[in-house]
């Protein structure tokens, strides 16, 4: 059978992007990669990656899964105000919550520490964010937003039924939350924790950030450190770790993909008529507000909070009356500096080009994938699904490391913009083919069908038909790809150079080159903040335009 066209361009374009790892793999030997894991530094650094990931997954699955269930299936007061709040984190890049951390949390110069020494007369800490408890916190706290979505539409899905039988047994309220709904919920939260645990090992920004301070070491940033804090770069160590972490997050990525094909055999929707069981709370209502606000108030409001009245102080100091003076004169030296605005212009270049190109592709390879009838669909799925498992770092690497061997690829891509958005479109390509995939099973090829037969080819097919009818997922895709672009560090950290310099990475060299700039790092997570949360309004407006029209 012939391959068509979006078949053939989706699998050359993957396969070009999955080419660096390739590369990247075919110069270590297994040999090799057994000396490495002999290594007790190598083995400590794995032992750190999987707490690490294991912890944070574990603590946000724990805070989502609470917050999930008292949005979904109580009467809680205020629904839709904690529903949407739980949005507002996503708008906060990584490396800005790990800076709101050490302003809180740093055991010298946290706000929260020094109270607590001040008030009981001691120079112990009361919880430091240089340690593995601190990164856990971050990571656990950071994943609540992706925990809650992915089981609220579990627990919204659950047939009330089971639920009613176990109360007019005569269980609880409270039993038949741990023993109906968790359990029928069960395979959904195992799901969020795989995912969670995915992205946790794979994590660069709060390693990087929290864990170097304190010599905790990931694998992350062990393949960071090999290229950019040693001189000459070991580029052949480098390359050794980046195969032993890929072969890591590839055995989790083939749990996750397992864990989500189970969760078809726990189908509890039903063709029968149901109603929602909404447990009353009754006097804990309050409780169940105090709970969710708390969780909000960790995730968000404490650290924007603190990150904001940060940007105000005309220097950082933990005295009594910091607060005192507040002044905007941080903001008006950093709008004078033109490394902030080249920044700023880069990484919008960056993240638009990127989210342009993959919402793009993800149409190509999704219609490729649902509309083919070629034995190639699986290997483009498989393709498709493959990059989940690459961490940005790692990526990063492989393209360095195709700079370094292939000059052609140096020439015309290294230092530039474009090596940044082929190492983000492997990032995010399979997050924004979900998006766009979701939409056109909803389309129906008659649709498709009646286009072939007044003549139009795929192209004309394309532009007429799919793109009109997929615009809302097509916008949602892009706002999706493009703040995730803009927040990204990892994926970057490796590749920046004087003519692609992100704001990211500016921040991240201003908090690792000067102490005394935490006022200026302050003001500009705060104007990041805000441009991204604003952007994330106009692409929910437009979303919502779209889908009306």
């Amino acid at each position: 059978m012939l391959l068509k066209a979006p078949t053939i361009v989706s699998i050359a374009f993957l396969s070009f992007l999955l080419f660096p790892v390739l590369l990247l793999t075919s110069t270590t030997s297994l040999s090799v990669l057994f000396e490495e894991l002999n290594d007790p530094f190598v083995r400590q650094a794995i032992i750190n990656t999987y707490i690490y990931g294991g912890g944070g997954a574990l603590v946000a699955v724990f805070l989502g899964g609470v917050y999930a269930w008292f949005v979904n299936r109580t009467d809680l007061p205020a629904k839709y105000f904690f529903h949407v709040a739980t949005l507002l984190p996503l708008t906060v890049p990584m490396v800005v919550k790990a800076i709101s951390w050490i302003f809180l949390f740093s055991p010298r110069i946290g706000l929260v520490n020094v109270w607590y020494q001040q008030t009981f007369n001691t120079e112990a800490a009361l919880f430091n964010i240089y340690t593995m408890p601190g990164l856990i916190f971050a990571l656990g706290v950071g994943g609540i937003p992706l925990a809650y979505l992915t089981m609220s539409s579990a627990f919204n899905a659950i047939d009330s039924s089971f639920e009613e039988a176990s109360l007019i047994s005569g269980a609880g309220k409270l039993r038949t939350t741990l023993r109906i709904t968790m359990g029928v919920a069960r395979p959904a939260i195992l799901s969020a924790f795989l995912l969670l645990f995915l992205i946790g090992i794979m994590n660069f920004d709060y390693p990087f950030i929290l864990g170097t301070p304190a010599r905790i070491e990931t694998l992350a940033t062990i393949v960071y450190d090999y290229i950019k804090e040693r001189v000459p770069p070991s580029y052949s160590a480098a390359i050794n770790m980046s195969v032993v972490y890929l072969l890591i997050t590839l055995v989790v990525m083939s749990l996750y993909l397992w864990s989500t094909r189970k969760l078809f055999r726990f189908a509890t929707v039903t063709g029968k008529m149901r109603t929602q069981t909404v447990f009353n709370l009754g006097r804990w209502r309050f409780v169940g507000v105090l709970v969710c606000g708390t969780i909000i108030g960790l995730s968000f409001v404490l650290p924007f909070a603190v990150v904001l009245l940060v940007s105000l102080m005309p220097y950082y100091t933990v005295k009594p009356d910091m607060f005192a003076v507040l002044t905007i004169d941080n903001y008006i030296k950093l709008f004078q500096q033109d490394l902030f605005w080249v920044s700023i212009r880069n990484s919008f270049m960056m993240s638009t080009t990127t989210g342009l190109v993959a919402t793009f592709l993800s149409i190509t390879v999704s219609y490729a994938i649902l509309r083919s009838k070629s034995n190639w669909t699986r290997i483009l799925e498989y393709l498709s699904v493959l990059p989940l498992s690459y961490p940005g770092v790692v990526y990063s690497l492989a393209l360095l490391w195709m700079f370094l061997t292939i000059p052609v690829f140096s020439t015309y891509l290294y230092g530039t913009l474009w090596a940044l958005v082929f190492a983000l479109l492997v990032v995010w390509l399979p997050y924004s083919t979900r998006i766009v995939s979701s939409a056109m099973v909803q389309v129906s090829s008659e649709i498709e069908e009646a286009a072939d037969i007044m003549g139009a080819g795929w192209l004309r097919k394309t532009k007429d038909v799919l793109i009109p009818l997929l615009r809302r997922s097509m916008l949602n895709s892009f706002s999706y790809v493009f703040i995730n672009s803009f927040r990204e560090l990892g994926a970057v950290s490796i590749l920046v150079t004087s003519g692609s310099y992100v704001l990211t990475m500016y921040i991240s060299d201003l908090l690792r080159q000067s102490a005394a700039s935490l006022t200026m790092i302050a003001a500009i997570s705060t104007f990041t903040t805000l441009s991204l949360a604003l952007l994330a309004g106009v692409f929910n407006l437009l979303a919502r335009k779209t889908s009306v029209g």
